[in-house]
């Protein structure tokens, strides 16, 4: 069998932003969550909101996870994202 994935849940991104408020580093958020210390850093830089002076932003984590994944799917498709080509509709 291989490796169970799950991403992270809007749940679990508001326990790390209380947790990383505390001033907890990326290693003991994944401790205490049971997650991978890489995965809480990932999601630390990703939900940063440089302009608004907050260091991590659950809902903006949340919402780019969405967009980069709707830019994969697009991304993966023969077509490429070229939506206006008359072959799109096939």
């Amino acid at each position: 069998m291989g490796t169970h994935y799950s991403h992270l849940t809007m749940a679990d991104r508001q326990q790390i932003a209380a947790l990383h408020a505390q001033g907890l580093s990326a290693r003991a958020i994944g401790g205490r969550l049971g997650l991978h210390h890489a995965t809480i850093s990932r999601e630390l830089s990703r939900g940063k909101r440089k302009p608004c002076g907050v260091s991590y932003d659950p809902l903006h984590g949340q919402r780019v996870r969405h967009w980069c994944r709707a830019a994969a799917g697009l991304s993966r498709r023969k077509l490429g994202r070229d939506t206006d080509s008359p072959r799109w509709d096939r």
